[in-house]
């Protein structure tokens, strides 16, 4: 028997779950992550293995407490002994349970003939890398020196084998999947053919192997002819039998909806329904649904005349989605022209006896990510007296009682969903109105529980307020690219005070892909940004005419920041602009016949926003001399936004 150490990671999870058309579909592939992650510790401690990190629950070698799929990272790293390898049994382990959770779906007819496709398809999807190394006998987790050279040594083999790509040559002709346009459709709402071929099929020739469809058949023939290999009528027919297959039926599935394994896997999973996944327009409603569901009879019979629109056709539409004007003619497309006029009648006269018609049509998706985790992890930033993997036991212990404690937040109070929330980062749908209070929570909650002990450990964070009807995918792709560019914009420390990355992006999506952005520091001096942002700001928005000030500033000083290569260029560029935006805030608040009294403390108030302002405009600027306008232009431009949806 020898010792032996395993470093075992499934990856990408964001190229997983980007492909994602519905809130479910989204849910279901970070959950689906989650269990093939857990399924791979399991496996690991019926052999009598010991997982080292990530520290989740207390369990021991022999019974596993508790696991939360909510908050486990996409790695592990293990200790076993045994008389070979393991790493290979718990990949095949974990891609069996992979493809067996899609094919024991009951619900899907004719499913047991695509396993082929679908195995391959699957298979090609998943991503699986490990690293494993044999122990000396007086290796001791205790002894820093050793574990440091073993851990780093996993760290830098793993990123070895990442570079080396496999390739997986998969010849698939026909129709194309209606989510990730990659693999080919297999599943339809419909009992009919698809005409192109949707397995690969391989028939075995003298000189070669092949994979034909229709439209390839004649040039086959010729082709194989032309070889002088002989091809009879029954050859023809049994290609034609290969090519020509029935799709899947799955009723879960829209009329113009065709998927392929993969996002089948993700439509059909459970995990979802266990959790009372709905809709984004869900997400986007749920506030107002709050305040109008009891005072508002209005609003309870314009729900339950939709509820029955879409009950009697039992057609799949979101009832919530449905609410809005502009997809009436969607949900009452099944109808005769006659038919459909007259609910659209019934439909305008219920909606006009809301008593609240300005329905909500955006959400907020929250990510926050943990700075520079892996440096603190491998022991960088390490200054404790005890052993290293005592810390990082310590350090991962702290992460998951933080993501735990955010996992309260929804259990409590059930506004919005938490995608994933583990590792080093987490992911939620929230309504707008509720995006100062939840920040605040996680902000709370980090310093709580791991800046407690590890003071200089940091987060940033982005708040993207997005239209329900733009692209759950590229909405999720965006999102990640823009917490990645505001870590590199504050990647430098600016000045020994500085803490580098700590930062924040604030985005406006709309449905049409326009997206305006905001980035600052987490911090201006000792008070937090966003605090300074709502507190001051979001309220001095209140008055009507108070947004003037930033609209003339912005005419008069948008384009002079180019070519600032000089200090004191910034600093008489900062000075003019500080002058003129005190004169124009005080001048958008002000009113005929005010009192001396009333007048110093409209000077007391300006003077303290223009303040914290230009200390923004100075520290979220791109490097060092720069002064970003287009940056804090955006800030007012956003707020603005904001202000109306909230």
């Amino acid at each position: 028997m020898s010792k032996r150490i395993i470093l075992f990671s499934i990856g990408s999870v964001q190229d997983f779950i980007i492909n994602s058309k519905k809130l479910k579909d989204l849910f279901n592939s970070s959950k689906i992550f989650s269990s093939l992650i857990e399924e791979g510790i399991e496996f690991l401690l019926d052999k009598k293995g010991k997982i080292l990190l990530p520290k989740i629950k207390e369990y021991d070698n022999k019974t596993q407490e508790s696991i939360n799929s909510n908050n486990l990272p996409n790695y592990f790293i293990a200790k076993y002994e045994s008389e070979g390898s393991l790493a290979k049994d718990i990949e095949k382990h974990i891609r069996d349970f992979y493809i067996d959770k899609l094919m024991r779906e009951k619900s899907i007819r004719g499913i047991n003939e695509f396993r082929e496709q679908i195995c391959i398809q699957l298979n090609s999807s998943l991503n699986i890398y490990w690293v494993e190394k044999e122990l000396n006998e007086d290796f001791s987790l205790n002894n820093s020196k050793q574990y440091k050279a073993v851990y780093e040594g996993l760290y830098k083999y793993l990123e070895a084998v990442k570079n080396v790509r496999k390739f997986n040559n998969i010849s698939e002709e026909g129709m194309k999947c209606s989510i990730c346009g990659v693999r080919n459709a297999i599943a339809t709402n419909k009992d009919e053919i698809i005409k192109k071929p949707n397995i690969q099929r391989i028939y075995r020739y003298e000189l070669n192997e092949k994979s034909f469809s229709e439209k390839s058949l004649c040039k086959l023939v010729n082709e194989l002819r032309n070889k002088r290999i002989k091809v009879c009528c029954e050859d023809i027919r049994r290609i034609k039998q290969k090519v020509e297959l029935d799709c899947l039926n799955y009723e879960g599935l829209k009329e113009n909806e065709m998927l392929c394994g993969v996002c089948l896997l993700k439509r059909v999973s459970k995990f979802s329904d266990k959790k009372g996944i709905k809709s984004i327009a869900y997400i986007c409603l749920s506030s107002y649904i709050k305040k109008n569901l009891e005072k508002d009879i209005g609003y309870y019979n314009y729900y339950n005349f939709i509820d029955k629109i879409i009950q009697e056709n039992k057609n799949h539409f979101d009832i919530y989605e449905s609410m809005y004007k502009e997809n009436w003619d969607d949900l009452l497309k099944i109808f005769e022209e006659e038919k459909k006029e007259k609910l659209k009648i019934q439909l305008e006269e219920k909606f006009n006896n809301l008593y609240d018609k300005n329905l909500p049509k955006y959400y907020c998706l929250y990510r926050m990510d943990i700075d520079n985790l892996g440096k603190w992890m491998s022991g960088k930033y390490y200054k404790f007296e005890e052993e290293l993997y005592d810390y990082q036991k310590s350090l991962s212990e702290k992460i998951d009682n933080f993501f735990n404690k955010i996992s309260e937040y929804f259990n409590e109070y059930s506004k919005g969903n938490l995608i994933y929330s583990g590792g080093d980062d987490l992911l939620a749908l929230i309504p707008v109105d509720t995006i100062y209070n939840f920040q605040n929570y996680v902000y709370k909650c980090f310093k709580e529980k791991i800046n407690d002990k590890y003071k200089d450990i940091t987060y940033s964070q982005g708040i993207f307020i997005v239209h329900y009807k733009a692209p759950l995918g590229e909405v999720i792709r965006i999102s990640k690219e823009e917490i990645e560019n505001t870590k590199n914009r504050f990647k430098e420390k600016i000045n020994d005070l500085d803490i580098e990355k700590a930062s924040t992006v604030i985005s406006i999506m709309t449905e049409g892909y326009d997206n305006q952005n905001v980035y600052f520091k987490n911090t201006i001096g000792r008070e937090k940004t966003f605090e300074v942002l709502y507190v001051d700001l979001f309220k001095y928005f209140d008055k009507d005419n108070s947004s003037y000030f930033y609209e003339e500033l912005e005419k008069e000083f948008l384009n002079l920041d180019y070519n600032i290569d000089k200090s004191y260029k910034r600093d008489l560029l900062l000075n003019i602009f500080e002058i003129e935006q005190k004169r124009l805030m005080k001048r958008s608040i002000m009113v005929k016949n005010f009192t001396d009294d009333q007048s110093k403390e409209i000077d007391k108030k300006v003077e303290s926003i223009n303040s914290k302002l230009i200390n923004f405009l100075k520290i979220n600027g791109r490097k060092k001399n720069a002064v970003d306008l287009e940056n804090y232009f955006n800030l007012f431009h956003i707020i603005r936004k904001l202000k109306l949806d909230m």
